[in-house]
């Protein structure tokens, strides 16, 4: 029990004249150190007619300052005390409150006296420990008089305080005021008068069918004392000091446990609050539910206080999560706020009832787990976030080349096995045993293991890009191998032929990469086949593509190596006897069908027939009825196939003019002047008689072979080809005797390849382009333009002509 001083303090009324809770008493409760007492006070009420010295007993019994009347002063007898009135006992370190509640039968209440009366004796009743009952002696024995009518109204409440459940007892000290025994005889015998009518006045009294057959003193204990006449100063004093003992005396002291309404000090403010309000209402008071009541309000008071205490120490760790710091020694850190918290309700509501204090208790710790469970859900995150982290450097460590490797998920296990077991030891470390967070943890733990898989897949993705991209690749190449074989191959190849040619390629890389994904561990593996598949296409349509990047170009190499190369694939030499227009018809027609083939990638068997131009005449023209190609099998879109084949109409006609132009010159070389003959056979004429007569077989096979020459048009030929090894042995000659010179080895020009073909220069392609016809040509156009030509002569050949 706290100590108290010994000093008294004023009063404080808790509820006014007119029926008006004082909510301050609180407060002034407070500055009388009340509020610490626990359940070790006592509260003692008074009631009685008015001016029958209440509030002046309470004073000397208690050491109160009620006021009193005083009627040398007033002259009259009136109100004092109005409403009622709470006082606190400070003597022998007892805590005491007492209530001088405003007496009975006043003159200014009038009518209203008998509803006051029964609101303010219910509540001394319910609240008080021991009930003082203020009588005078010689009204003993009669009703009115003997307040007869004030106990009945008690003992009626009583019995509705009772109603749901049972109360302690509660002490009537009946105090005979003026009482002298020479006049009243003995207390024993006014006792026994009073008894004898009480236990009547119980007995007519209407009760609730539980409790008839109960008596009157399975509600009260009733004791009785006497006072002398205040007038009678020694006397008086000496009955106050001995009823003062039997409250202070602790041998004989009134205030027993047997009498406790166990209200805790720090509650009775609220509780008291809580019994005037219902008393107002005129609901039923029950007892029990208010003492539930007020235990539900005071432990959610003490909880509330204990969790902001528990908060306000939570600012630490709150402020370290919110900087991403991970806290040290977070699960004991938190344990010990929530003792703490914990124990201080405990200590300030062990008062009240025990189950409401256990249901409230067990809400404050709920409430302070869920919020270290948010804390700890912050924790886990940053911890997550660590290791994440942490696998995510090490991973990218250890593929930060990029090359494909079999034994990819062995080496990912590896990397992942011990962070994960860091992750969990450190997740362990942070938990608070006693509290069940697996909902948090399992949750951020799943994440935690879908973002290490989620780059283990990645990573895997990578792997599988890189094989298949290897295994394309070395498709492709050996692909390429027999396509170029294919392709410089005098015939144009079948789309049939080049499908099955890379069929066969396709199978291999297919088993190839089977085994990669067994050995990947690929989960849907005919998902990845499925890729594959889509993607060899791919990337043969992507070869494709680039092979005829430039239309152009293989045109004019297709074109050449039929009409500038003949077939053993040397420089074709052009002879009069040479059908030029022919063989350069052959040659376009060639190279534009070649045009035709590579326009629509045609590896599907459905799409062999697909075509955009047809064969007509020595050259090729678009079919009448334009096939629907998906966008992504045209190779060269049919604006290129167009643009391209108007710039090669417009360019190989320089070949042709050339070729044509050398036809004539070895036409002109074949004829020998007349003059030239007679020349010849007068300078020469002895030494032809002299070469036929010594070697007639060699004279005969010189003159047959001249002949042939001349009748098959080669006799330009020979003499160029003679001419040209004059010239070079003349040249080495003077390279080496004269200038002491290394002579360089011929060089034999080949037939152009695909390999080699030239690359096309902006400034060419765009002169090409400027300088082809307005309007396409027909293939009839063309031939008729070709016909029409000129035939290409030397001017000095035509003026020899002209002369001839």
């Amino acid at each position: 029990m706290s100590s108290v001083s010994s000093e008294p303090v004023p009063p404080v009324q808790i509820v006014t004249g007119e029926g008006t809770y004082n909510v301050d008493v609180s407060q002034e409760l407070r500055n009388w150190n009340f509020d610490k007492q626990g359940l070790d006070y006592y509260l003692v009420a008074v009631l009685g007619c008015q001016s029958s010295g209440k509030s002046t007993l309470l004073n000397l019994l208690f050491g109160t300052n009620f006021q009193v009347l005083d009627v040398s002063k007033t002259k009259v007898r009136q109100q004092t005390t109005l409403g009622i009135w709470l006082g606190n006992s400070l003597q022998n370190n007892k805590s005491i409150l007492v209530l001088d509640v405003e007496g009975t039968d006043s003159k200014e209440r009038g009518e209203d006296h008998a509803s006051w009366e029964r609101k303010t004796s219910l509540f001394s009743l319910a609240l008080s420990e021991v009930l003082l009952l203020n009588l005078w002696a010689n009204d003993v024995g009669r009703f009115e008089g003997a307040n007869y009518g004030l106990l009945k109204i008690v003992f009626e409440l009583n019995l509705k305080l009772f109603y749901t459940d049972k109360r302690n007892k509660t002490l009537i000290l009946i105090v005979f005021r003026d009482y002298d025994e020479e006049t009243h005889g003995t207390i024993q015998d006014l006792g026994k008068t009073v008894s004898t009518d009480i236990e009547n006045l119980w007995l007519k009294m209407t009760k609730a069918e539980k409790f008839n057959t109960s008596s009157i003193y399975d509600f009260f204990d009733i004791q009785y004392v006497g006072l002398a006449a205040k007038v009678n100063k020694v006397q008086f004093a000496e009955d106050v000091n001995k009823l003062k003992l039997r409250f202070f005396d602790e041998e004989q002291t009134l205030l027993t446990k047997k009498y406790k309404s166990e209200i805790p000090a720090d509650g009775f403010t609220e509780y008291a609050s809580r019994i005037w309000d219902t008393i107002l209402q005129e609901k039923d008071l029950d007892i029990p539910s208010q003492k539930i009541m007020l235990s539900i309000y005071r432990c959610d008071e003490i909880a509330k206080k204990a969790y902001a205490s528990f908060e306000s120490a939570l600012v630490g760790m709150k402020t370290a999560l919110n900087n991403s710091q991970i806290m040290e020694n977070f699960a004991a850190t938190g344990k010990a706020l929530v003792d703490k918290a914990l124990g201080e309700y405990d200590g300030a509501s062990m008062y009240y009832a025990e189950n409401v204090v256990k249901d409230k208790k067990k809400e404050l710790e709920t409430q302070m787990e869920h919020q270290l469970q948010v804390l700890f859900a912050s924790q886990a995150k940053l911890i997550s976030t660590k290791w994440k982290n942490k696998f995510d450097e090490i991973f990218r460590e250890q593929f930060k080349h990029p090359t494909p490797n079999l034994k990819y998920r062995k080496i990912v296990n590896d990397l992942k096995k011990p962070v994960i077991e860091s992750y969990d030891n450190e997740i362990a470390e942070a938990t608070i045993k006693e509290y069940d967070w697996s909902i948090t943890i399992n949750s951020e733990r799943e994440e935690f293991l879908r973002h290490i898989e989620f780059n283990i897949q990645l990573g895997l993705q990578k792997q599988l890009e890189l094989f298949s991209n290897k295994i394309l690749n070395h498709i492709i190449q050996e692909f390429d191998v027999e396509f170029m074989k294919l392709f410089d191959a005098p015939q144009i190849p079948l789309w049939c032929t080049i499908t099955a040619v890379y069929q066969k390629e396709y199978e291999k890389g297919k088993e190839e990469w089977a085994d990669t994904l067994g050995a990947l561990q690929v989960k849907d593996i005919s998902k990845e086949m499925t890729v594959f598949e889509i993607k060899s296409s791919g990337k043969l349509y992507t070869y494709f593509k680039e092979k005829t990047a430039d239309p152009y170009l293989m045109l004019m190499q297709k074109f050449s190596s039929k009409f500038e190369y003949g077939e053993d694939g040397t420089i074709r030499s052009w002879h009069a006897s040479d059908n030029v227009k022919e063989i350069w018809r052959q040659a376009k027609l060639y190279a534009e069908k070649y045009l035709d083939f590579f326009s629509i990638f045609r590896l599907d068997e459905s799409d062999q027939e697909l075509h955009f131009y047809e064969v007509k005449g020595s050259g090729i023209e678009l079919v009448s009825q334009l096939p629907k190609v998906e966008e992504s099998k045209i190779l060269i879109s049919k604006k290129d196939c167009e643009k391209n084949l108007r710039i090669f109409r417009t360019q190989i006609q320089s070949p042709l003019r050339g070729a044509l132009k050398e036809v004539e010159n070895s036409k002109a070389h074949q004829k020998v002047p007349a003059y030239f003959i007679v020349l010849f056979m007068f300078f020469a004429a002895d030494e032809v008689l002299s070469f036929f007569f010594f070697s007639p077989v060699l004279f005969f096979l010189t003159v047959t072979a001249v002949v042939l020459l001349y009748k098959f048009g080669m006799m330009a030929a020979a003499a160029d080809y003679v001419e040209a090894q004059v010239t070079r042995i003349t040249k080495d000659f003077i390279y080496t005797k004269v200038f002491n010179l290394p002579v360089a080895s011929p060089v034999v020009p080949r037939k152009p390849t695909w390999e080699s073909r030239p690359k096309a220069h902006p400034e060419e392609s765009k002169q090409m382009e400027e300088s082809r016809p307005s309007e396409e040509l027909s293939v009839g156009q063309e031939e008729e333009m070709y016909e029409s030509l000129p035939p290409p002569v030397d001017d000095e050949l035509s003026s020899k002509k002209k002369n001839d």
